[in-house]
């Protein structure tokens, strides 16, 4: 999965609930300061907060459900239209891009 990431982002978090590593490659397109904070620092905040962990998995949860959502296959419109041309030779292509705009964030690649 690609995520892109804006001032003031942050990830980890789903790993940090499951209790598991997380296994990242970071590419930057413009400068950016990283910060790290270990995970017993972080564990130790939740159990000291009780409302701050709860609000925390909420939005953790409600970030991962969103992403679900976003993953699952979505017919694409005009889809059909496309293929009943591709089907009736109207349209010859030997490759097709096809760009969910939805999910585009303009990387230009």
């Amino acid at each position: 999965m690609i995520t892109y990431l804006r001032d003031g982002g942050y990830f980890g978090d789903w790993a940090l609930m499951q209790g598991g590593p997380q296994a990242v490659t970071l590419i930057a397109n413009t400068r950016c300061e990283i910060v790290e904070v270990p995970r017993g620092d972080v564990e130790a905040l939740l159990a000291s907060y009780p409302a701050f962990r709860d609000a925390f998995t909420s939005v953790v949860r409600q970030d991962y459900d969103r992403t679900a959502r976003a993953l699952q296959p979505a017919p694409l419109p005009g889809a059909g239209v496309l293929a009943t041309l591709l089907d009736e030779g109207v349209l010859q292509s030997h490759s097709l891009l096809v760009i969910d705009e939805r999910l585009c964030i303009d990387c230009n690649n």
